[in-house]
């Protein structure tokens, strides 16, 4: 069975539609919400609207907190449109999460060995002073 065949009998293309925004960059941020039909998805390029998934297929654009735009199920060309408006990610921006993450990670282990150096040359200090 086509997909085309099982638009045709009525079903949401809610499936199409989280395999376009993969595509393009989007990531699902899965469990993120306490609403199980919801998917929220984020681009990892700066500026990019998050986008909200439903169950039936309809997306909520957030460009801003004041406002959504709304792409219904039936606007496959308003969908079309506002995903061949997306760029790409590049390798780069796409494990800026996972650098940031290392980062934290060796500035932590750092701050704990600095910390640690430090408390051992005071306790030498100390003791040559007694």
């Amino acid at each position: 069975m086509g997909l085309s065949e099982i638009l045709d009998e009525g079903n949401p293309p809610t499936i199409e539609r989280l395999h376009a925004l993969t595509q393009r960059g989007y990531a699902a941020e899965l469990g993120k919400t306490d609403t199980p039909d919801v998917i929220w998805m984020r681009h990892p390029v700066a500026g990019q609207p998050r986008v909200i998934l439903y169950g039936n297929g309809m997306i909520a654009v957030l460009r801003d907190p004041a406002s959504a735009q709304q792409i219904v199920p039936d606007d496959e060309d308003g969908f079309r449109t506002f995903v061949a408006g997306i760029p790409v990610p590049t390798c780069w921006q796409r494990g800026a999460d996972t650098r940031i993450r290392i980062l934290f990670y060796a500035g932590l282990v750092l701050a704990w060995v600095m910390l640690y150096a430090m408390g051992a040359w005071v306790w030498d200090v100390e003791r040559s002073l007694l």
